[in-house]
């Protein structure tokens, strides 16, 4: 079974233009478990993908102002899973977290609390998304 995996996509478009102006590129960071698959009334299949993070490239150098429009961008942000179509998922660089899916005979709780704690305290805690979001964009750049 494949570990949970991470993409970063490229949400800048869905900025007002002045957060555009400061963040240059604005990436979304999403988990999901590539061995779990939903049809969403339809016969494609697709991925439920976990918000975990959104990360602008540039931020305000003064430390209030950049604490403020980091601030800013995380209220804006929705946090809810949304559904993919694996194709789609697929056409993205991935990161192996290393985290395995959930497993309901060996961990406690529900999926969706499973998930939770590793975005918090795993992989945000660590800054796992965050430097794969930055990776993501180096690497079209260069």
């Amino acid at each position: 079974m494949e570990n949970l995996k991470l993409i970063a996509i490229d949400e800048t478009r869905y900025w007002d233009d002045d957060t555009q102006k400061i963040a240059g590129t604005i990436y979304t960071v999403y988990l999901y478990n590539p061995n779990s698959v939903t049809h969403c009334c339809e016969l494609t299949p697709s991925y439920c993908m976990y918000e975990v993070g959104v990360f602008p490239i540039n931020t305000p150098e003064d430390d209030d102002e950049c604490e403020s429009f980091l601030d800013l961008m995380t209220e804006n942000s929705n946090f809810d899973a949304i559904y993919m179509h694996c194709s789609d998922v697929k056409s993205y660089e991935q990161y192996d977290t290393g985290f395995p899916p959930f497993n309901p005979e060996e961990d406690s709780g529900e999926e969706d609390d499973y998930i939770q704690d590793i975005i918090t305290d795993e992989i945000n805690a660590n800054g796992i998304a965050e430097n794969f979001a930055f990776h993501v964009y180096n690497s079209k750049i260069i």
